[in-house]
């Protein structure tokens, strides 16, 4: 099986950028979350990552980025 991470990077309006979501309680990478077995489907729904790396959906950032907090929209540099 073939599994693939999709990250996004290419200029953006800083405009519509979202920073990126606080952790309060805990980590903000929890590793059981990851699952090297699993797919997505390539939906473009950007998240952004409390990682600060912006994600090219919720599943992409949960299940290969093991995040445990995002917000809808594109990570502000």
């Amino acid at each position: 099986m073939t599994v693939c991470l999709v990250i996004i990077s290419c200029d953006k309006d800083d405009d519509n950028c979202v920073p990126k979501p606080v952790v309060t309680n805990g980590s903000c990478i929890d590793s059981t979350l990851i699952e090297n077995n699993s797919s997505c489907l390539d939906i473009l729904e950007p998240v952004c990552g409390c990682d600060g790396v912006t994600y090219g959906n919720s599943c992409y950032a949960t299940i290969y980025g093991g995040v445990t907090s995002y917000v809808q929209g594109e990570c502000c540099d």
